[in-house]
């Protein structure tokens, strides 16, 4: 397990990425749809539009969260719906 600690936000918290047997850990949870990607305005990370492709294809394909129908959208950091993720949950 690698660490990859690429930047501080504007007020102050790491971004990083994680790496397990050389894989990005981080896309990997974006392509099953059990992430989402937030809070990363003004990101010099190179990674970022590979997660947003990522979280996008998860949205297409209805995976993880994504098939939760007004969870929230990909792209948008106005947070996610509250009832919307317990019908998931009770499912």
């Amino acid at each position: 397990v690698k660490l990859h600690i690429t930047e501080k936000d504007k007020y102050g918290r790491t971004l990083a990425y994680v790496e397990v047997d050389g894989k990005d850990f981080n896309k990997a949870l974006l392509d099953e749809g059990l992430g989402q990607v937030r809070y990363l305005f003004d990101s010099k990370s190179d990674k970022v539009d590979e997660y947003y492709k990522a979280e996008e294809e998860a949205h297409k394909n209805k995976k993880g969260v994504w098939s939760v129908d007004g969870y929230a959208e990909p792209g948008d950091d106005g947070g996610w719906s509250f009832d919307a993720m317990k019908r998931f949950l009770a499912k």
